[in-house]
């Protein structure tokens, strides 16, 4: 461009303005080809990457031009650069991914068999990176989520590994608060994850998710979120193991009622010819009276039962959950046990009566023994 307009410094010194015009003309024509030949067209491939007429591999994104939200399509030919200290190193996507076997997965991550790949959005049109970690041929999203599963391990976006979640009972929460920030938070089936920090008192105040935490179930202590809370007493402690034991082992079933007659008497219940004796609120022996639950269930001929407890810390209008303590022959300590009652026909407003007359048993467990 600078030798262009030198030329044109000459020209304008030593020839007529018509000779000056023919040759401006010819030089404009010729920068206009050469801007031409350098603009670089893309063609859709069956994956869903493109290919440049340069010979290169792009993704297309959008950026953000002004706050009116007017967008410009822009294609990405390159991994985000890498930088070990000394040296910044910047990767093709033409390089690096087979586009044989590559296949976008989610909206933030992709992989072919050799890769697997975090694409990560802003304005700007965003960011793509090989990911560190996971086996890509296993590796799954979960869902639309920034988490992900091979057959060994969990992953949030491009941070990585999620130190000690189980795959199996791994469950994102990961809702966005009312300012749409999203906690990268998550679960299984014995801990709650931060981004991928196991949940304690200290990172939910480092994040500032208390108050998100307290919105999932307000009767849950925060503490019982982390790995090792501390309690006040045995009562307490009791309660989070309950918790636990129904965040663990819960699995819903549908259980039938005793179809033999059931005669009740002043301090038993007899299932058949079989008496059992349930010392509770009247209120709650309608659960034993109904036929929801009975020995059989539990694989004994009959029951002795008593201190049955409504866990309302786990409850919802439509789900009851109890603990109750079962006393069996020739042990000397009652057994905790645990059982759910559903009745989604039931409202804030039903009676525990009305409840248990229209509920089905959807859970049944052994616990702990009492000391």
């Amino acid at each position: 461009m600078r030798g262009f307009f030198v030329i044109l410094y000459y020209y304008n010194t030593t020839m007529s303005l018509k000779v000056q015009f023919h040759i401006i003309t010819f030089l404009l024509l010729l920068l206009s080809c050469g801007l031409a030949a350098q603009k670089i067209t893309y063609k859709e491939l069956p994956c869903g990457l493109y290919s440049g007429s340069d010979g290169s591999l792009a993704y297309q994104s959008e950026r953000l031009l002004n706050d009116e939200g007017k967008r410009q399509v822009i294609y990405i030919d390159h991994f985000y650069p890498e930088n070990n200290g000394t040296i910044i190193k910047t990767k093709y996507l033409k390089d690096n991914i087979d586009i044989k076997t590559f296949k976008f997965l989610n909206h933030c991550f992709w992989k072919d068999k050799n890769h697997i790949y975090v694409f990560m959005p802003n304005s700007s049109g965003g960011y793509i990176s090989i990911a560190n970690f996971g086996d890509p041929a296993t590796f799954t999203p979960i869902e639309e989520t920034r988490f992900a599963k091979d057959k060994n391990d969990v992953f949030y976006y491009s941070f990585g590994r999620i130190e000690g979640a189980d795959p199996d009972t791994f469950e994102p929460i990961n809702d966005p608060d009312e300012n749409g920030h999203l906690y990268g938070l998550s679960k299984d089936k014995r801990f709650y994850y931060t981004y991928t920090e196991r949940l304690d008192i200290t990172t939910m105040e480092k994040y500032g998710i208390t108050a998100f935490l307290q919105s999932l179930n307000p009767k849950i202590p925060l503490k019982w979120y982390t790995a090792a809370p501390d309690f006040k007493n045995q009562g307490e402690q009791e309660d989070f193991w309950a918790y636990r034991l129904f965040r663990e082992e819960y699995k819903p079933a549908a259980y039938p009622k005793y179809s033999q007659p059931i005669i009740e008497t002043e301090n038993a219940i007899q299932f058949g010819y079989i008496k059992s004796y349930i010392d509770i609120t009247p209120s709650l022996k309608t659960i034993f009276t109904s036929g929801l639950f009975y020995p059989e269930l539990i694989g004994m001929t009959s029951l002795k039962v008593d201190n049955i407890q409504e866990l309302d810390f786990l409850n919802t209008s439509q789900v009851k959950r109890y603990r109750l303590w079962l006393w069996r022959e020739n042990f000397m300590n009652p057994q905790a046990y645990f059982f759910e009652l559903q009745n989604l026909e039931a409202n804030e407003n039903t009676s525990t009566e009305d409840f248990i007359k229209g509920a089905k048993l959807t859970f049944i467990n052994d616990g702990w023994t009492i000391i």
